[in-house]
């Protein structure tokens, strides 16, 4: 069963830094497999979903090191954004959706939104514990992006394409 990922495609000029990321638009896809859960707002359930990820990419046949290890890492930095960067709510858990379709895939964290907004800072020092993750994201990711929902939750997503030259999975 084929579903859809809304909004409209991805412009070639979306990785342009005259782009805000709140005005980007996810890519649509057409959906073969998805999957969301529900990720307590603790440093160890954030870890058993990154790996519980990597299990399911695996479990879909999704084999590309080099994609499975970028998805691995953009998770793990989205979730850690939404445990550090969020108003926390008592009982208040993270959602993870991940999605794909040909080898693609689109990461989506939904948190309590909060005081700041997602950005890229400044060259993080040498010393400097943290404050390179969105970076990371926006060098990895074919694209990224957050919004606020009208329940005032903030979505951050990221997209990640087939493996280059449409390599086997």
């Amino acid at each position: 069963m084929t579903s859809s990922v809304v909004t409209s495609p991805i412009p070639d000029s979306t990785r342009s830094s005259r782009v805000p990321p709140a005005l980007r638009k996810r890519p649509r896809l057409p959906v073969r497999r998805q999957q969301s859960v529900s990720v307590a707002p603790h440093e160890i359930a954030l870890r058993s979903a990154r790996h519980g990820v990597t299990a399911l990419l695996s479990s879909w046949g999704l084999v590309c090191k080099d994609v499975v290890d970028t998805v691995e890492l953009i998770v793990s930095e989205l979730l850690t954004n939404a445990l550090l960067h969020t108003i926390p709510v008592p009982g208040d858990e993270i959602g993870l959706s991940v999605a794909e379709a040909g080898g693609a895939v689109l990461i989506e964290v939904e948190d309590g939104g909060g005081p700041t907004t997602p950005a890229i800072r400044p060259r993080a020092g040498d010393e400097c514990e943290h404050g390179r993750g969105l970076a990371l994201v926006d060098a990895m990711a074919d694209s990224w992006a957050w919004r606020t929902l009208p329940n005032g939750r903030r979505s951050t997503w990221a997209y990640v394409s087939a493996a280059p030259g449409g390599g086997a999975w």
